[in-house]
């Protein structure tokens, strides 16, 4: 146990020194560095500054962007409901240089082959496709054997000095997340589009809509995930939702065909050619190449989201500042109550997506993405390479990388209910793979600190690594702690004894007694918050959750060195009762699937709204007439 503890401890310090010691001697260029410094495709003019980082960003891959029937919500300006810059014109895609026609031209193989080596050939310090470099593996090997050899020379000493600064880090994680837990108890930095601003905007202002549904092996949800796509409350003709499939799928696809039937507007089968690595990040990036819309977002195959989510996203990317590029919305389960198991983790997402994410937007820190519902501006996702196909959460990954380039995400109120994890093998799974994307985005930006902290200053540097490398290491390290508890409780071992000199003894002893009370009061907050006694009893019993979190970190600590890419299926559609079950409204969640039932609920009456439709002489019509859009009575056609 001991050895295990210096072995990993010696590591994690001489990965991040050597690394120090190599950018000292030779300095790499920064990633805005590097971003601006890549070189156009031959005979084709440079791309145009994007008047917010001093980086240029050229045409982004995917076929032309369809030209709505006038101005929409993204593209004009005083006139509009909402107002934004929709960032400058560019002329070839970052990485490959490639015009978006040629993209458009490529067939299948053109696209995989794109989907996985882009990252790949243009940036490869920022790729997983390796988890450790030549340098970081030497670095392992030397601290390793220094930690063993300084063991049979300081004896327990050394211990002792490597107890300091894991002590240390613990204090540090547990003063940021209750600070982040404070930020948003009392100021909840997130952005609030309420109904009726949402349903005021016309379809004919609403810009095209990408929506990426990836799915593997999954026939048994297809129909309740394309029910759900339709209940979204977009104009068809401007929704371009690929439900992302590999090709040798042939359930999953056959279940899909048959689902939606003849009924395919805005609404396709993207066949991913089958290949290595089989990894939700490479069909998102295969999904890219075909996508037409303005604006993307990414909903798993069980989601039920808020059906007027997409609009919400829309008018709020329209208001905001042109470098917050991403919009997280809020993820809760529809099935907290099954077990003992979903109600841990209802309690975890709802402090996750909450209070942890609105925290870190607060204080500037970067956002590790959720793996559905993020919502992007389709120019910046590809001109940045779009998702990394080795990285097992793509999504964090894709987070830190926006915040170096000097982007910014937001959290939107709106919420997209999953199925929570019910199985307590299938929860494993799960949990591992995220800790070991953790780890993989912790060691790929870790390659040059030195260069990190350029990118992101010292504040964003330091939060970075408690936040995202502090996760899953402390997970992985809370066993040793537990184990050498458990030893003195029972022996009364003055070599563990011996370990704890009074300072470290009470540093530990605040980190056990105060460190604990305090994530299970803050759990219990968050549980009291919806107002469900099972919730608050489940939290009470939240160390045995920790224990689960151990057993998947230890997981990903093996599967890291083995099988870094391995994507581990999560199994769906395990919830009970699962197609009687309807995502409870919260916040600003909008439930009611159809329009006619709001119209029914919005009688035309001064001061209210009215379901109406702008036709060709901009005359007003009643919902039945086809198009229905919601419109604030006191606003004259002319000032939508």
């Amino acid at each position: 146990m001991i050895l295990v503890l210096l072995i990993v401890l010696g590591a994690i310090t001489g990965v991040v020194a050597f690394g120090v010691r190599r950018n000292d001697r030779v300095r790499p260029p920064t990633l805005a560095e590097q971003v601006s410094s890549k070189p156009q495709a031959s005979g084709l003019p440079a791309g145009h500054d994007d008047g917010l980082t001093g980086k240029t960003f050229p045409k982004p891959i995917g076929l032309p962007q369809q030209e709505p029937a006038g101005p929409s919500i993204l593209e004009a300006e005083s006139q509009a409901v909402v107002k934004v810059n929709p960032g400058p014109e560019v002329e070839t895609h970052l990485f490959s240089g490639l015009p978006p026609e040629a993209v458009a031209d490529l067939d299948d193989i053109g696209r995989l082959d794109l989907s996985v080596g882009l990252l790949q050939r243009a940036m490869p310090e920022l790729s997983a496709s390796r988890t450790l470099t030549r340098s970081q593996i030497k670095a392992l090997l030397i601290s390793a054997g220094v930690a063993l050899i300084g063991f049979l020379v300081l004896g327990h000493n050394l211990l002792i000095l490597i107890l300091i600064p894991i002590i240390a880090t613990y204090l540090a994680v547990l003063g940021f997340r209750l600070a982040l837990l404070r930020r948003s108890l009392i100021a909840c930095q997130t952005i609030v589009i309420s109904d009726e601003e949402a349903l005021a905007v016309p379809d004919w202002r609403l810009p095209v809509y990408t929506v990426l549904v990836p799915a593997f092996h999954e026939p048994e949800v297809m129909e309740r995930i394309v029910k759900q796509l339709r209940k979204l409350v977009y104009p068809r003709e401007r929704l371009d939702i690929k439900l992302l499939l590999e090709a040798d799928d042939a359930d999953t696809i056959a279940a899909a065909q048959e689902v939606i039937g003849t009924d395919t507007e805005g609404m396709e089968v993207v066949l991913v050619p089958a290949g290595q690595p089989r990894t939700k990040p490479k069909a998102l990036n295969f999904g890219l190449t075909t996508a037409r819309g303005q604006l993307l977002t990414i909903y798993d195959a069980e989601d039920r989201p808020d059906p007027l989510q997409l609009r919400r996203a829309a008018i709020a990317l329209g208001r905001l500042p042109d470098d917050i590029v991403c919009l997280q919305a809020k993820l809760l389960f529809f099935n907290p109550q099954q077990n003992l198991i979903t109600r841990w983790f209802a309690i975890e997402y709802k402090m996750w997506f909450a209070q942890l994410l609105p925290g870190l937007v607060d204080v500037d820190a970067p956002v590790p993405l959720g793996g559905t519902s993020n919502h992007f501006r389709c120019k910046i996702l590809t001109d940045i390479g779009g998702w990394d196909p080795f990285n097992v959460t793509e999504d964090a990954d894709l987070g830190i990388r926006l915040h170096r380039l000097g982007f910014r995400t937001a959290v939107l109120d709106s919420v997209t209910y999953e199925e929570a994890n019910s199985d307590f093998i299938n929860w494993i799974r799960q949990r591992s793979r995220w800790y070991k994307g953790y780890l993989q985005t912790w060691l790929v930006n870790m390659r040059h600190p030195r260069e990190l902290r350029s990118d992101l200053g010292w504040k964003a540097f330091i939060l970075f690594n408690l936040f995202v490398g502090g996760t899953p290491l402390l997970a992985i390290l809370n066993p040793v702690f537990w184990v050498m508890t458990i030893v003195w409780f029972v022996s009364r071992s003055n070599f563990i004894l011996s370990l704890f000199p009074m300072p470290v003894y009470y540093a530990g002893l605040l980190c056990l007694l105060a460190g604990n009370f305090a994530f299970v009061y803050a759990t219990m907050l968050s549980a009291f918050e919806d107002d469900e006694p099972k919730l608050v009893m489940a939290a009470l019993l939240t160390p045995f959750y920790w224990m689960m979190m151990a057993v998947a970190a230890t997981k990903a600590a093996l599967q890291i060195v083995i099988s870094p890419s391995y994507w581990e299926k999560t199994y769906h559609g395990l919830d009970v009762r699962a197609d009687n079950i309807e995502a409870p409204p919260s916040g600003s969640a909008f439930t009611s699937p159809s329009l006619e039932m709001v119209a029914a609920t919005l009688a035309p009456t001064p001061g209210r709204l009215t379901i109406v439709s702008p036709t060709s002489n901009g005359a007003m019509e009643t919902a039945s007439a086809g198009t229905t859009t919601l419109v604030p009575d006191s606003v004259p056609p002319a000032e939508w």
